[in-house]
């Protein structure tokens, strides 16, 4: 197994799994769905359609992020006489610093509004979900479809197909079996230091990233 599959194995894991754990994606909608009493295959219902709107606007941008990495490495190597595994690499330290930053400080990282979604009809709340999701795509995964598009369309490809079904099933996952064995409290530092983990999760990918580059 050649470096960027290790690579693109490695970083689709860790991301799509950060991605799906942290509450601000799916404990909204189980805070609508008891509001709205809705039956707990409903809650699941549309904590998987939303995830899977979010994910499919966070993969079209990625594929924008993949061009550009395509369109820009030869450019990059030659003006600045580095790899786009290394830019990417000081990327993704930097970034981690700037999530830390924000948790410092105290800030949020919040899709959904379930004060903004309760008492509206479900079909309604279906559409204004998915539509908010859809045009809140998550960053973290940026600078790999960058870095992959030097990289041809199979490493893309993997990454995509991987954060997708990992990100969608694990926040469906974590919808489904919260009322009946998690306690929701027990994500109360997760929903609020979700910056902090989403930090640490990019300054090791890009540390792994310069090492294996």
């Amino acid at each position: 197994m050649d470096s960027i599959a290790v690579e693109t194995i490695t970083a689709g894991l860790a991301l799509s799994v950060s991605h799906a754990v942290l509450p601000n994606h799916w404990l909204p909608v189980i805070a609508i769905g008891k509001t709205e009493k809705w039956t707990k295959k409903t809650v699941v219902y549309l904590a998987a359609i939303t995830a899977f709107a979010h994910t499919v606007s966070t993969l079209l941008m990625g594929g924008i992020m993949a061009w550009l990495g395509h369109e820009f490495d030869e450019a990059l190597e030659h003006v600045v006489h580095l790899s786009s595994a290394a830019i990417v690499s000081v990327i993704m330290v930097v970034w981690g610093g700037v999530y830390l930053y924000k948790d410092s400080r105290g800030g949020d990282h919040t899709h959904i509004d379930a004060k903004e979604s309760s008492g509206q009809s479900y079909g309604r709340i279906v559409l204004t979900l998915c539509v908010a999701m859809l045009f809140s795509p998550c960053l973290e995964v940026q600078p790999y479809f960058f870095h992959l598009g030097s990289h041809g369309i199979v490493p893309i490809a993997t990454l995509a197909a991987g954060y997708l079904v990992i990100s969608v099933a694990g926040i469906t996952l974590l919808t489904y079996i919260s009322d009946s064995v998690l306690r929701l409290r027990s994500f109360h530092w997760l929903e609020h230091h979700e910056y902090k983990l989403t930090g640490y999760v990019l300054i090791a990918l890009g540390m792994l990233t310069w090492v294996i580059h």
